[in-house]
């Protein structure tokens, strides 16, 4: 992922079905000990396929104006959906099938790496990671062989794009697992990717790498690398645009965790980035004071988060936390503008549903200008749409750059 300050990358989803909702009645959540709202809906989509659902990106893949829908999955084809720009607009909408090519998508990014104005993407898998060129056809990805990113084989759990070196051009960043050095390459000019000796270690940590994020922490106007780690703690990398940029890492904090999630915004207002980090337990929003982070619970939950979304969903300018978790109901908790921030959850779905979350993508797919929530589901469970209330925020994505 990459954010800066105005923008945030998420990965995106796929599916879809009609239901109606209720209004507003606040109560306690028997899953949870926290105060819980129920959130009004006027209709709620569900895909009829089910995929093994890794990986989610809403983007204008097609160059129309519209938030299209791809989807990584595991045993089979990726799947595009085109936005057909009505208000419930991946309905009847028949997917693009695209090779995976070894059927195990774990993790997609979007940019347009070639610069020829239409989104490419990073395909990371269990084994290798692949590029495959958008050539503007109606499949758009399907004509052009994918390309090799790197030579070595390692399982990749998370990707990033950004400009490292200060050219203008977006390089990218990979998070592997296993033992494996995370790395990163940097975009040729002629030929973007296509030279694998592009691929570079970053630094001498061995960590299993859930997600990173790619952002400007201290404001330098150089990106700084964040990385979730599995048993070990998260690190911080600052660069300062010079090679070898990510040499040197610090832990956010000392104790080590189990972090599927990282998402950074600023919480409190204050003027520079925070950290929320979505756990195998409790969920932490870590607070920069200065530079340190110091550590606040979310909730009482002690759920497996695999998402986390920061974004202002009801328009009262605070940043806002989405919470996409295994087999409990996925969160949303409304930021109340001072500590603990964090306090009211509210369940997306009405009735029980307790999926398999893997992937979140949040955007405004059907025009209507207010944010909604695409779900990605494992487990042969169905993803979802949730269109949220167009009284929450008139201007939901001021500056939305798919993947920037």
């Amino acid at each position: 992922m990459y954010i800066d300050p105005y923008t945030q990358i998420i990965p995106a989803l796929i599916v879809i079905l009609v239901v109606s909702c209720t209004g507003c009645n606040n109560k306690v959540d028997p899953i949870s000990t926290e105060k819980t709202t129920e959130l009004p809906r006027p209709v709620d989509f569900t895909f009829s396929e089910k995929a093994e659902t890794l990986a989610l990106v809403l983007a204008d893949v097609n160059g129309d104006g519209h938030l299209d829908l791809l989807e990584g999955v595991a045993g089979g084809h990726n799947l595009l959906y085109i936005n057909n720009q009505s208000l419930n607009p991946f309905r009847h909408v028949e997917p693009i099938l695209i090779a995976s090519e070894n059927h195990m998508t774990i993790d997609l990014a979007l940019e347009d790496i070639d610069g020829d104005g239409d989104l490419d993407y990073i395909e990371c898998t269990l084994a290798n990671n692949f590029l495959r060129i958008n050539n503007g056809s109606k499949t758009h990805f399907d004509l052009l062989p994918s390309i090799r990113l790197t030579p070595e084989s390692m399982p990749t759990y998370a990707s990033a794009f950004g400009d490292i070196n200060g050219d203008d051009r977006p390089d990218i960043v990979l998070g592997n697992s296993q033992g494996n050095l995370n790395q990163f390459i940097l975009n040729d000019t002629q030929s973007p990717f296509l030279n694998s000796s592009h691929a570079k270690f970053l630094g001498v940590d061995k960590h299993v790498t859930e997600d990173l994020l790619l952002f400007d922490l201290d404001g330098d106007g150089h990106l700084d690398l964040l990385t979730a780690n599995a048993g070990e703690p998260n690190r911080i990398y600052m660069s300062d645009g010079e090679s070898p940029f990510f040499s040197k890492g610090r832990n956010i904090i000392d104790k080590p965790d189990y972090t599927f999630a990282i998402a950074a915004g600023d919480i409190d207002n204050d003027g520079d980035f925070d950290i929320i980090c979505g756990n195998m337990g409790s969920n932490t929003l870590f607070l920069n004071e200065g530079g340190t982070f110091t550590p606040h619970p979310v909730g009482q939950d002690k759920e497996t988060t695999r998402i986390v979304i920061l974004e202002d969903f009801n328009g009262d300018g605070n940043l806002d936390l989405l919470t996409g978790n295994h087999q409990a109901p996925n969160l949303l908790f409304l930021n109340t503008g001072a500590e603990p921030f964090f306090v009211e959850a509210t369940k997306l779905a009405k009735e029980p549903v307790n999926d398999a979350t893997r992937a979140m993508a949040v955007g405004d797919v059907n025009g209507d200008g207010t944010l909604d929530i695409v779900v990605g589901n494992a487990s042969s469970q169905a993803n979802r749409i949730y269109f949220l209330p167009t009284e929450w925020s008139s201007d939901p994505f001021p500056g939305y750059r798919p993947n920037r």
